[in-house]
């Protein structure tokens, strides 16, 4: 929402909206939540949240062309999670969905829009319970 309303076209130039419930497998991710990462690349963590947008846009585009198939990082808002699928490089991995909610009007956009929560430590590749695959559809 925050993008939304600082854009021209305001949050209801940005309806109707579709949101999806990803399910995905990965094996090369680029963790910028990791101090490690962000020191080996010579990025504060406070540059990954700037309103200016050419560092992370360079990062992404860096990460693509290296066969990362996934960029791991906080919203910009400094609150929760975001990991952002390269999809051209998927390669191996899975990328399933479905759908969740439809946004019509503004009235339809929850007041707490549910975040990206990843259910697998992507340091270790260890999942949740929850996040397993089901057995049967």
């Amino acid at each position: 929402m925050r993008y939304a309303e600082q854009h021209p076209l305001g949050p209801t130039g940005f309806l109707p909206r579709a949101l999806y419930r990803y399910d995905v497998s990965l094996t090369s991710v680029l963790d910028l939540a990791d101090d490690e990462t962000l020191e080996h690349l010579g990025v504060p963590a406070s540059q990954l949240v700037d309103d200016d947008r050419a560092l992370t846009q360079h990062i992404g585009e860096l990460a693509h062309q290296f066969g990362f198939q996934a960029i791991f990082n906080g919203f910009a808002t400094g609150v929760d999670t975001v990991l952002a699928v390269l999809i051209d490089n998927l390669r191996s991995g899975h990328l399933g969905y479905e759908l969740e909610s439809t946004w019509e009007t503004l009235d339809d956009v929850p007041s707490d829009i549910p975040a990206a929560r990843p259910e697998m430590d992507l340091r270790t590749g260890s999942r949740s319970p929850r996040s397993q695959p089901p057995t049967s559809r």
